[in-house]
């Protein structure tokens, strides 16, 4: 018997757990049990440069900073509901099933 790697099992037990939340059917309605909103890369290191940022803020008590800080965090969860408004409520329909 072969051992998979973590990811090979992470990636099928989330898939067995997104088959069993969702089953699969040939028209689907995004709504918000069907919506999943993951980070990329990207955003994770803009994450991390938030940390940063709050950590210097503290750091140096610079008020100016802390507002940069949660002004663009601010921005990242406000486009992050858009994009789960601009996504709800659209229909897919599958040409081959």
């Amino acid at each position: 018997m072969q051992k998979q790697s973590i990811r090979q099992r992470l990636r099928t037990r989330f898939r067995a757990w997104i088959n069993r939340r969702i089953p699969p059917s040939r028209v689907v309605t995004l709504d918000q049990k069907r919506i999943f909103i993951f980070p990329s890369r990207v955003g994770f290191f803009f994450g991390f440069c938030l940390l940063i940022m709050l950590i210097a803020a503290i750091n140096y008590q610079n008020n100016m900073s802390y507002a940069l800080t949660f002004l663009l965090a601010t921005l990242f969860i406000i486009a992050t509901l858009h994009t789960f408004a601009n996504l709800s409520g659209l229909t897919i329909r599958a040409l081959r099933a």
